[in-house]
């Protein structure tokens, strides 16, 4: 679990640093930005899915991604209800920093709302990396030894 928590940490710090200027300003994120989320997005997609074609759809990735992507919800929401920036900030930086992008998807909707969506899209993205790794061992032809 520790390991799993380092790989995502080292993928979401260095996206949150690119997104982070405009997410601080507000303002629109630029086609690098969008482009970084959706490699971003992109990569837990691949990452699932590659843990769950290895595991034989075992679920060890499916309760991590539940328990960061579900831990980075109630920390938005407590931020949010708290206004204790102290909170805020780390986890903007940390799991809405890398999902600002879709910002550019979503521009009518308020930045609390928004949060929320961005979340749940991630989380969502993680699920079907898993469901494809699982369909993929299961429905790809088995190679024979020779």
């Amino acid at each position: 679990m520790l390991v799993r928590l380092l790989i995502a940490l080292i993928m979401n710090i260095p996206i949150s640093f690119i997104n982070f200027g405009s997410y601080l300003k507000g303002t629109a994120p630029t086609p690098i930005q969008v482009g970084c989320t959706i490699f971003f997005l992109l990569l837990w997609l691949i990452w699932a899915g590659n843990e769950s074609y290895r595991r034989c759809g075992k679920p060890t990735f499916l309760r991590f991604s539940t328990l960061y992507w579900l831990t980075a919800l109630l920390l938005t929401f407590i931020g949010y209800m708290s206004e204790e920036l102290l909170l805020g900030i780390p986890v903007m930086m940390i799991f809405l920093g890398p999902l600002y992008g879709l910002r550019i998807f979503l521009p009518e909707l308020a930045y609390d709302h928004f949060a929320y969506v961005s979340l749940f899209i991630a989380y969502a993205m993680s699920m079907a990396g898993y469901l494809l790794g699982i369909f993929l061992r299961n429905y790809l032809p088995k190679q024979k030894a020779n």
